[in-house]
């Protein structure tokens, strides 16, 4: 599946697969919404074009996070009880943005939890070739987006919820993790199952552009977590926070 019909595919079933969340099963959401996308991952796995499922798995999140969010402010106390560490995760970020007390706010705590959520995602995109790094991937993206259509709906600024309940070293490590999930899932078809070509030099640039990515988002968080704390406190509680 290339071109059109495979974006086309990707809207459709994330936009299904995450209107789930309404049914109130907590796995059936992520194991959907990860099904679905892999099947289009794997096409492209299987024709060993990298790029073509960087692309997707990019595009796939994004639609995934529109529809999450938008469920999150529409069916809130269903979103709450069905999507996976959606309410803890909240209540952190919200105690957070009041108090600065958090990982959020802490490097010595965020970067060991960073860390650990890499590396979980690698070895198991490595040994299920992908299927268990889009899971586990799909499970964070979900209470992240959970939290953010939160701060949306119960914030004094949702306009301004909108445009910062993503911060921006989130996006990069979004799209970190997804080319780190697809190298070693490629190295599972390519090298342990030799199902594949084998493109040494793709693969090299893939996971460095992963681990580049990995560290530029610890350093931003690292520089604007304060600056990007006290926008929050203002969508949330109002420019008189």
């Amino acid at each position: 599946m290339e071109g059109p019909r495979a974006y086309g595919f990707l809207a459709v079933a994330a936009i299904l697969s995450t209107s789930l969340v309404l049914v109130g099963n907590t796995w059936l959401v992520p194991v959907v919404q990860a099904g679905a996308a892999y099947f289009v991952l794997y096409k492209d796995l299987e024709r060993a074009d990298l790029g073509a499922a960087v692309r997707h798995m990019l595009f796939w999140a994004l639609i995934v996070s529109v529809m999450t969010v938008q469920i999150s402010i529409r069916a809130h106390d269903t979103a709450a009880a069905t999507i996976f560490n959606g309410e803890p995760y909240r209540e952190e970020m919200f105690t957070y943005i009041e108090t600065g007390v958090g990982a959020e706010g802490s490097p010595r705590q965020f970067i060991p939890q960073h860390i650990t959520h890499y590396g979980i995602t690698l070895v198991l995109s490595l040994i299920t070739g992908g299927a268990g790094g889009l899971f586990l991937g799909t499970m964070l993206l979900d209470y992240m987006n959970y939290y953010v259509g939160s701060l949306i709906l119960m914030g004094a600024e949702p306009q301004m919820g909108s445009l910062i309940g993503w911060p921006v070293w989130s996006m990069v490590r979004v799209a970190g993790f997804i080319c780190g999930a697809i190298a070693m899932a490629y190295v599972f078809f390519g090298r342990i199952l030799k199902r594949v070509e084998w493109n040494g030099r793709a693969f090299g640039r893939l996971m460095a552009s992963s681990f580049a990515l990995f560290l530029l988002d610890i350093v931003l968080k690292w520089l604007l977590a304060p600056t990007w704390r006290g926008w929050l406190q203002t969508a949330l509680n109002g420019g008189g926070a």
